[in-house]
């Protein structure tokens, strides 16, 4: 990501974008390099999501010396976002409200381990004006809330050559608003991250009788790993899983059809702000059974009819990255 700060009233707030993507492990340090063209990071995967799937490493990232069409920074306005681009943008498409999308959320603030996206709603944009020099647009927004944050989507906009945005989305933190803005009150939508689905069964069902013909179980290991990687049912068989997570993270259990598991995981990804209070299950029919997002030293049990169709089926954790490295095999005879 990186990252643009401002003060308003003498506070600090300020938004941040995706910036790169593709490092071999999760960064936690950078350094500028002497030529200050090149940066350099440090890496592991211990204990943070990390979509690379080396333990750790060092790597230097050097810019082309092109800039891309980006959106450069956000400002809050008392009635609104003022967005600047790094290239003039084509005014038809800037011009839209549609081609904005922009909604506000929180979390809750407690000692349990994570959170998921709160009271999120939907703020209305009324107007959108372009300045002559065709970088920025000042939106005028309905709903802006101090204390939230606030995602600001632009999938729409293009530049003058006719292309979109390298990134179209940004987080601002809203702490303050400027002198003479008025805070909107919306309703409270709170959501919580407990999923029912017919993927996810946890009592037997009446129709079984009584009657478990296969009983897996399971749980993780430091460096997110599951303890076992290899199960084994009869193809049909009525299936009692339980799942303990005895890690120091949150996890899931989701199998998979074949094939598909790099691209369950990468659509859990694109959850955003949903993705915790769905559990990190997208709504994908390449998802076939799955557990809700446990909590360290937690555990559920699960009830499931193996496929009919023997084959490998992956199990994998969709939590934002941990399929990467954190999968294993029910093998369906």
């Amino acid at each position: 990501m990186r990252m643009q700060l401002e003060q308003i009233n003498g506070v600090y707030q300020g938004a941040c974008y995706p910036f790169r993507e593709g490092f071999s492990s999760g960064l936690l340090r950078e350094v500028w390099a002497p030529d200050q063209q090149s940066l350099f990071v440090g890496m592991t995967n211990r204990g943070w999501a990390s979509t690379g799937k080396e333990p750790y490493g060092i790597q230097r990232l050097s810019w082309t010396g092109e800039t891309p069409f980006e959106v450069q920074s956000i400002h809050v306005q008392t009635d609104g976002f003022l967005l600047v681009f790094t290239e003039a943008l084509d005014p038809n498409t800037a011009l839209d409200p549609a081609h904005y999308q922009i909604k506000n959320f929180t979390y809750k603030y407690h000692h349990v381990y994570g959170s998921p996206a709160i009271e999120v709603q939907p703020c209305q944009i009324e107007k959108a004006e372009l300045a002559g020099d065709r970088r920025s647009v000042r939106l005028v927004v309905k709903g802006l809330k101090k204390g939230f944050v606030h995602q600001i989507n632009a999938p729409g906009i293009r530049n003058a050559q006719g292309q979109k945005l390298l990134h179209d989305l940004a987080f601002y933190t809203l702490n303050e608003l400027p002198a003479g803005a008025t805070e909107s009150q919306n309703a409270s939508s709170a959501t919580t991250n407990e999923v029912n689905s017919t993927k996810r069964v946890t009592t037997m069902p009446a129709e079984w009788g009584g009657k478990i013909e296969a009983t897996l179980s399971l749980g993780t290991l430091p460096g997110m790993k599951y303890d076992v990687t290899e199960l084994k049912v009869q193809a049909g068989a009525k299936v009692k899983l339980q799942f303990n997570n005895n890690d120091d993270m949150q996890h899931n259990w989701v199998l998979v059809k074949p094939g598909s598991a790099d691209r369950v995981g990468q659509a859990a990804i694109e959850l955003g702000i949903e993705a915790i209070a769905k559990s990190y299950i997208p709504s994908s029919e390449e998802v076939l059974y799955h557990t809700n997002l446990l909590e360290p030293e937690s555990t559920e049990t699960i009830y499931f009819q193996a496929p009919d169709t023997p084959g490998r089926y992956t199990y994998v954790c969709t939590v934002l990255g941990h399929h990467v490295v954190m999968r294993g095999i029910l093998i369906v005879e």
